[in-house]
């Protein structure tokens, strides 16, 4: 387990803590919808009320188009640069 009290502790360790963290959040999140989602009664709390609205969104599907039209694909097709951070726990954290 990593000690988030001792000084020195590494952005990479306490990265992978708040990601892993997030994870539970978003698996508690999603209970949560489907409990007021489901059951009207529980959207009025003491701090907070829930609402659930339906919405329909439309989207192109890009690997239909890009198949089919591979050059209309190309022509609307834009790029960007992104920098993505990866962290993983150690081997001999792994164990533990």
């Amino acid at each position: 387990m990593i000690d988030l009290n001792r000084e020195n502790t590494s952005p990479a360790d306490e990265l992978l803590l708040v990601r892993e963290r997030i994870k539970e959040l978003q698996a508690r999140e999603k209970d949560l919808k489907a409990t007021l989602i489901a059951d009207p009664d529980t959207r009025m709390g003491r701090y907070a009320v829930a609402s659930v609205v339906e919405s329909e969104r439309v989207s192109v599907d890009t690997k239909r188009l890009k198949e089919e039209y591979p050059d209309l694909a190309d022509r609307y097709s834009r790029s960007t640069v992104t920098t993505t951070v990866k962290v993983m726990r150690h081997a001999t954290e792994r164990a533990a």
